[in-house]
């Protein structure tokens, strides 16, 4: 009876201490995915008009840096009032400028009323600026609005907060650790095969990014089309009296 009791007391205490040893570790890897440190991410834009500039500045890892081996990469939704152009990111691509895959599709032709949100996964690239910086520049398009009925020139077109996320070779990430959050994304822009990212949390430098953009009135849209359509009669007259005259002369 005692050795069955000795018995039951050693397996129990073997029992706790693997637990105790595993809690360890799980902590150990926990603690080690602060390897990234103090993250920042600021975005701004540039040029102005219809066809602007999103520049995007993430800097990370403190004064190590980010190890080699890892990446960053931010989702970009953008509101349906803007759009990329997929064609213009393919060509981006092919001369090494940017990197960056479009997650639906995108009508290019559409007015805002016509069109849905639009999600872009962009691969930054490093920035001489730091040690731990990384930086990516993304062209933007506004689309066409409905004319305004109160007057307004124009609307305005906040651009939320990307997501950030990371994808290390060389330092390893406990997935079951309570901070992580974990997304399947594509590796590389070649899009052939998925990765597990982790997403990362950031301190806002600047908030989301506003473009603001230029409407119609809708009270002038009777002016407008009759404009348009006188214009449009003058020059197809003009047009087909310069083509009688030169039949006629060379009769």
């Amino acid at each position: 009876m005692e050795n069955s009791l000795l018995l039951l007391f050693f397996l129990g205490h073997l029992t706790h201490s693997i637990g105790s040893a595993e809690n360890t570790g799980r902590q150990i890897s926990c603690s080690s995915q602060q390897w990234l440190g103090p993250v920042t991410l600021k975005q701004q834009l540039l040029k102005d008009g219809f066809h602007r500039e999103l520049l995007i500045d993430v800097e990370a890892g403190g004064a190590a840096g980010v190890p080699e081996g890892c990446s960053l990469a931010l989702v970009v939704h953008l509101p349906k009032g803007v759009y990329v152009d997929p064609y213009q990111l393919a060509m981006l691509k092919e001369s090494n400028e940017l990197e960056a895959l479009v997650l639906n599709e995108v009508d290019v032709e559409a007015p805002e009323y016509f069109s849905s949100e639009v999600s872009v996964l962009v691969f930054t690239k490093r920035s001489s600026q730091c040690i731990g910086c990384f930086t990516s520049t993304l062209p933007l398009h506004a689309r066409y609005h409905r004319p305004s009925t109160g007057g307004e020139t124009h609307v305005t077109v906040i651009l939320g907060n990307p997501q950030l996320m990371t994808r290390c070779q060389t330092v390893p990430v406990d997935l079951e650790c309570p901070e992580s959050v974990v997304k399947e994304a594509a590796c590389t822009a070649e899009n052939k095969t998925s990765c597990n990212w982790l997403l990362v949390n950031y301190k806002h430098v600047s908030e989301g990014a506003a473009m603001e953009i230029p409407v119609g009135q809708e009270r002038r849209v009777v002016v407008v089309a009759a404009g348009t359509l006188l214009v449009t009669t003058l020059c197809c007259g003009l047009v087909l009296g310069a083509v009688f005259g030169q039949a006629q002369r060379g009769g």
